[in-house]
């Protein structure tokens, strides 16, 4: 969108870099920092418990899910790369080891 103002080639590539360096730190370093303050730190501050009356709704297993999911946006599982048999494949032998 900045080269449709007109302005140079060099400082919409110099614009992008700084992009895609402010993305990998904030995504791949500083984001590490948020998931160890609420995997390691956060259940020492927080007091577990339904509480209704006092609008507490913060128990044990809503804690685990959400850090579960929080944990998941860190993983990258590459499957679009795969093709339908090797996902059939993967799917037998997914199977296979559940039923063993």
């Amino acid at each position: 969108m900045i080269r449709y103002l007109g302005i140079s080639q060099f400082a919409t590539d110099l614009i992008f870099v700084w992009f895609m360096l402010s993305w990998l730190v904030t995504r791949h370093i500083l984001f590490l920092f948020v998931i160890k303050s609420t995997v390691l730190d956060a259940p020492g501050l927080i007091s577990f418990g339904w509480d209704a009356v006092a609008g507490h709704y913060v128990t044990k297993e809503m804690y685990f899910a959400l850090s579960v999911l929080l944990l998941a946006l860190q993983v990258d599982i590459p499957f679009n790369h795969l093709n339908s048999a090797e996902v059939r494949k993967f799917s037998r032998l997914c199977k296979s080891y559940g039923s063993g």
